[in-house]
C-alpha cells in the first residue's frame, strides 16, 4: 500500500510539471502577441537599458540563473581570479585634469580635503609588489596607469615607466596601460622610453568628430586636433594604441560613423565603449549597438564587449579589478562590470 502511494505521489508530482511546463510556454507566446505596449515610456527605457547591459556583458544580469551557475563554475576554475585576488590592478597616478569636460562627473566627487596625489615611493612599492605576486601566482600583472590625467605627472610616470624596464630585464611578467585623454604632447625622449618598455599600450580618449563640443580645455577650446596628432605620434613610433569612446547624448547618433571613421583613420588595436548613461536614450542606443556589432565583426574589429568572439584578446577571466588608493590602509577590489557612476572618493 505504502509503494502505491509513492507511485501516485510521483505520478502527480510528474503531471504537475508538466501543466508547469504548458503554463510558462502560454505565457511566454501571451508575451510575444501582446508585447510591451502596456509600459510606460519611462518603464520601457528602463527596460531597454537593462536589456542593452545585459547585451554588452552578462556580468550585468544579476537576474538570469543561467548566468548565476555560470558565475559559479567559473569561481572553480582556477585560472580565474578569486575574490580576494585579482591580476588587473588600477593605479591612480592623480585625479587632477587640465580638461573640463561636460559630461564629467568625477570633478564633482574631488575635494583637496580628502584626497592626496601619491607620492612615487607609495606607487613604485605598490607596483613592484604587485608584480612579484602575481608573478609567484604564475599570473601576468595587468597595471593601468589611470587619472585624472596621469601625464600630468610626467617626472613621477616616467621614473615609474623607468621601474617597469628594470623589472622587465630582469624577467617579470607584466603588462601596462596607460589612460590618457592624450592632450599633453611627450618628448622624443619620452616616447622611446614607452617604446624600449614594449609591453605597454595607450589608450586615448577620442569621442567623434563632434567631440570639440564637450571634450574642452577650460578656457573652452576643443582638443581634437591635439588628441589627434598624439594619436598620429603614438602609431609612429609604434605604440599600441587603444581608443576610449564615451557615448553621451551629442555623438549617440554618430556611434557607428564615429567608430568607422576612427578605425579607417588610426587602425587601433581596440575600441573601449564607456557611457554616459544620463544622457543617453537607450532605444536609439540598442540600435547603434546592434549595427556596430555587425559591421566590427565583418571588418574584424576589436570593440569591447561588442565584438568579443572576433576579439578573444582581453582577460575575459578577470571579473575583478583592485585599485591603489593612497592612504588607504587596504586595497580596495570591485566588481569589472558594474552600473552607474563610480569614483574611489566613494570608497
Amino acid at each position: 500500500m505504502k509503494e502505491n502511494k509513492e507511485i501516485l505521489l510521483m505520478e502527480i508530482s510528474e503531471k504537475i510539471k508538466s501543466v508547469s511546463k504548458t503554463l510558462e510556454e502560454i505565457s511566454n507566446l501571451l508575451v510575444l502577441m501582446i508585447g510591451d505596449s502596456f509600459l510606460t515610456k519611462e518603464e520601457k527605457q528602463e527596460e531597454n537599458k537593462e536589456e542593452i547591459l545585459n547585451y554588452i556583458s552578462s556580468d550585468f544580469s544579476k537576474k538570469s540563473e543561467k548566468k548565476v551557475e555560470k558565475k559559479e563554475e567559473k569561481k572553480e576554475n582556477k585560472s580565474v581570479c578569486e575574490a580576494e585576488f585579482s591580476n588587473v590592478k588600477i593605479f591612480y597616478i592623480t585625479l587632477k585634469c587640465n580638461l573640463a569636460c561636460s559630461y564629467c562627473y568625477e570633478k564633482n566627487y574631488l575635494n583637496k580635503e580628502r584626497y592626496e596625489d601619491p607620492t612615487y615611493e607609495e606607487l613604485e612599492k605598490s607596483f613592484v609588489d604587485f608584480v612579484k605576486e602575481c608573478n609567484e601566482r604564475n599570473l601576468q600583472a595587468i597595471c593601468v596607469f589611470f587619472g585624472g590625467e596621469p601625464f600630468l605627472r610626467k617626472d613621477l610616470l616616467f621614473k615609474l615607466i623607468r621601474k617597469a624596464i628594470e623589472l622587465k630585464d630582469e624577467g617579470y611578467n607584466f603588462y601596462i596601460s596607460i589612460n590618457t585623454n592624450g592632450t599633453i604632447p611627450l618628448t622624443e625622449e619620452e616616447w622611446n622610453l614607452l617604446k624600449e618598455l614594449g609591453q605597454v599600450s595607450l589608450e586615448v580618449s577620442h569621442d567623434g568628430l563632434k567631440m570639440d563640443l564637450y571634450r574642452k580645455f577650460p578656457n573652452g577650446e576643443g582638443v581634437s586636433k591635439y588628441v589627434e596628432k598624439f594619436m598620429e605620434e603614438c602609431n609612429e613610433h609604434g605604440i599600441k594604441l587603444k581608443i576610449s569612446y564615451t557615448v553621451n547624448d551629442i555623438n549617440l547618433t554618430r556611434l557607428v560613423d564615429d567608430i568607422i571613421m576612427l578605425y579607417e583613420k588610426f587602425n587601433p588595436e581596440r575600441i573601449v565603449l564607456r557611457y554616459a548613461w544620463d544622457l543617453i536614450d537607450s532605444d536609439i542606443l540598442e540600435k547603434q549597438l546592434e549595427k556596430l556589432k555587425e559591421i566590427g565583426l565583418r571588418n574584424k574589429w576589436s570593440i569591447c564587449e561588442i565584438t568579443c568572439e572576433q576579439c578573444r584578446k582581453c582577460k575575459k577571466n578577470v571579473n575583478k579589478y583592485r585599485y591603489f588608493i593612497p592612504k588607504k590602509q587596504n586595497e580596495v577590489i570591485v566588481d569589472r562590470y558594474r552600473e552607474g557612476k563610480f569614483s574611489i572618493l566613494d570608497m
